[in-house]
């Protein structure tokens, strides 16, 4: 199992679509912590370094464009070289399609961890590390200052965040980026070892902007409970029973709702790579 993971990661390293999903994601950070590094900028009081990735999971626009780049390093598995034929003649399918998991489990979090460091060296110059919560993200959280958060167009009006500590909140939007992108790359997956490359990557689209448009389109917060994007998202979380579980989900029923699918999805894997016939390859049926 370890194997294939690791010959996976060999063959992602010569492969420029993940230089590119990685610059893909790292750009995107940098323009969502461009107005926060401003507007703390233009009130003299610096950031903390975590707040880059609160402020960019608290971002719908932001993280749904930042998810492209998992489509980008997913959109080829399982088959992602010729020899994969020739591989599973030496182990089996069980270990297969695990190496396979545990590979598209490594990749998201190294994916998210990569742009997580991007946002902090980029708001490095006007920073500190600590536990605590500062003025700017304070400041916008109970809009104070807002001529100047409108002029450097920083927006960040969810004070029930600031009820976890910054390190709690930085755990928890990684957490919920990786386990969103898990799920979705596993889907993918799915889809692929019954659907050509195109219909699988269209079919992962849709339900990507499905759970974007949930998240913006309705007034009304309870849609976001039926969003896997929206679930994703720390600020649409009902955070110490705030809300008493009439809006949002909780942290705790997000994440159960990821490992079930999670779950759900890998013994869908499981029971398919069972019955596909091999004697294709690369996913293209002869």
């Amino acid at each position: 199992m370890f194997k294939i993971c690791k010959h996976q990661f060999g063959q992602a390293i010569s492969s420029p679509r993940v230089y590119i999903a990685l610059l893909l994601g790292c750009v995107v950070q940098i323009i969502s912590s461009m107005p926060l590094l401003e507007f703390s900028k233009q009130i003299g009081k610096p950031l903390n370094i975590f707040d880059s990735f609160i402020y960019f999971n608290c971002d719908t626009y932001i993280i749904a464009t930042a998810f492209l780049g998992i489509l980008i390093l997913a959109s080829d598995i399982p088959f992602s070289t010729q020899s994969e034929t020739y591989t599973l003649m030496r182990v089996s399918r069980r270990k297969w399609v695990f190496g396979k998991i545990l590979y598209l489990f490594c990749a998201c979090v190294i994916y998210y961890f990569i742009i997580m460091i991007t946002g902090m060296l980029f708001i490095a110059e006007n920073a500190y590390v600590a536990n605590a919560w500062n003025e700017p993200i304070y400041y916008l959280a109970k809009n104070i200052n807002p001529e100047m958060a409108a002029d450097a167009n920083a927006y960040f009006s969810y004070s029930h965040v600031l009820l976890l500590s910054p390190l709690q909140a930085l755990a928890a939007s990684f957490t919920l980026s990786v386990a969103y992108s898990f799920v979705m790359s596993l889907f993918i997956f799915y889809l692929n070892l019954k659907l050509p490359r195109i219909l699988s990557f269209a079919a992962a689209i849709m339900i990507h902007v499905i759970g974007y448009l949930l998240a913006v389109l309705f007034t009304s917060r309870f849609y976001i409970k039926f969003s896997l994007l929206g679930n994703s998202l720390l600020m649409y979380h009902d955070i110490q029973n705030v809300y008493k579980g009439k809006v949002f989900t909780t942290l705790p029923q997000s994440f159960l709702i990821f490992s079930v699918l999670a779950a759900v999805l890998s013994a869908l894997i499981m029971t398919a790579i069972r019955k596909y016939d091999f004697r294709i390859t690369v996913g293209a049926k002869q």
